[in-house]
C-alpha cells in the first residue's frame, strides 16, 4: 500500500497521448488509465511531475465539463449520462486512476463499483449507477463504516460548493 501511494501509473506515460492544452486549460482532470490487479496492492505507479500531459491509448479523461451535478457534502459528482451512462461502469471499473486539479497531482487509487466484491484499503473512486446516470465519489476504500471523503478541499476548488 505504501508503495501503491508512493508511484502513479507507469502507462499513462508509457502509452501516452498528449492532452497538455487540455489538461492547462481545466480545472479538474480524472485519469483512468490501465486495468487494476486484483491480486496486488498497486496499479504499476511511478509518480511523475508530466502526468497532465499524458494519457494511455484508451484510457479515459473526464473533467470538469463532463460533470453534471456536483454535491460538495458528500463529495459526489454526476457525470453526463450522454458521455457516461451508467452502462459505462463495466468499462470504467478495476481500473487504475489519478486525479488532478488545476494540472497539479492531488491523489491516486483504484476505480470499483459500489457493488463489487473486492475489498481494498486503497483510495477508491466510487462508480454508483443511479439510473441511467454515473455518479462518482472519492473515498478511503470502499467498503466499512469507517470510509472518509478523499480531497474535498481540492474538489472544491476545481467544481465549488455544489451545483445541479
Amino acid at each position: 500500500m505504501k508503495l501503491f501511494r508512493q508511484y502513479i501509473t507507469i502507462g499513462l506515460l508509457a502509452w501516452g497521448v498528449s492532452f497538455t492544452a487540455q489538461a492547462q486549460s481545466t480545472r479538474l482532470a480524472v485519469i483512468i488509465g490501465e486495468p487494476f490487479r486484483d491480486s496486488g496492492s498497486s496499479c504499476s505507479l511511478k509518480r511523475s511531475q508530466d502526468i497532465a500531459s499524458a494519457v494511455p491509448s484508451g484510457g479515459t479523461l473526464i473533467n470538469e465539463t463532463d460533470v453534471v451535478a456536483w454535491d460538495a457534502r458528500y463529495g459526489r459528482f454526476t457525470l453526463d449520462p450522454g458521455r457516461y451512462p451508467a452502462s459505462a461502469l463495466d468499462s470504467l471499473e478495476k481500473r487504475c486512476f489519478v486525479l488532478l486539479v488545476d494540472g497539479g497531482f492531488v491523489g491516486d487509487g483504484v476505480t470499483l463499483s459500489v457493488k463489487t466484491s473486492t475489498l481494498t484499503g486503497l483510495n477508491t473512486l466510487n462508480l454508483i449507477p443511479e439510473g441511467d446516470k454515473l455518479t462518482i465519489q472519492f473515498t478511503t476504500g470502499n467498503h466499512g463504516a469507517h470510509l472518509r471523503l478523499l480531497w474535498p478541499e481540492a474538489l472544491r476548488t476545481a467544481l465549488g460548493e455544489s451545483y445541479k
